[in-house]
């Protein structure tokens, strides 16, 4: 799972710079924990506990990323994803969030749910794959 977070957080950088700094220590990476349980085949506790093993290694450090929104009528503030500070290797500092993090727009909420593309969608589509591909034994 670090290297999936680190990966993820690289690839975001490299699309906004051709070339890494060297004293690069640290990447950021917003990521849908329900996205990233079934993309790596993780049961959502398994997921959770592994993330507080990186946290507790000094590997990671996790936030709620929160975004205003209207969804399905109600305007509120919703927690829309996960940002991650990742340490990159044979670095020592351990990765933070700076302020700055947070007010990037990581993602349209709204835009996404009127769209269906939600972890609940991705996590149901994924459930129906998984059920054409071995339907359930009867007992």
């Amino acid at each position: 799972m670090y290297r999936a977070l680190l990966a993820a957080g690289l690839a975001l950088l490299l699309r906004q710079r051709p070339r890494l700094p060297k004293s690069l220590s640290q990447v950021v990476a917003f990521v849908v924990n329900d996205a990233l349980s079934v993309a790596l085949g993780l049961p959502l506790a398994s997921l959770y506990r592994v993330l507080a093993s990186l946290e507790a290694k000094g590997l990671v450090h996790r936030a709620p990323w929160k975004a205003p929104a209207t969804l399905r009528g109600r305007t509120g503030v919703y927690a829309a994803g996960t940002l991650y500070a990742v340490r990159l290797p044979h670095r020592e500092r351990r990765p933070r969030l700076e302020a700055e993090d947070f007010c990037h727009p990581w993602r349209d909420l709204e835009g996404d749910a009127a769209r269906g593309r939600t972890a609940w969608s991705l996590r149901e589509s994924y459930t129906f794959v998984c059920y054409l591909i071995a339907p359930p034994r009867p007992f």
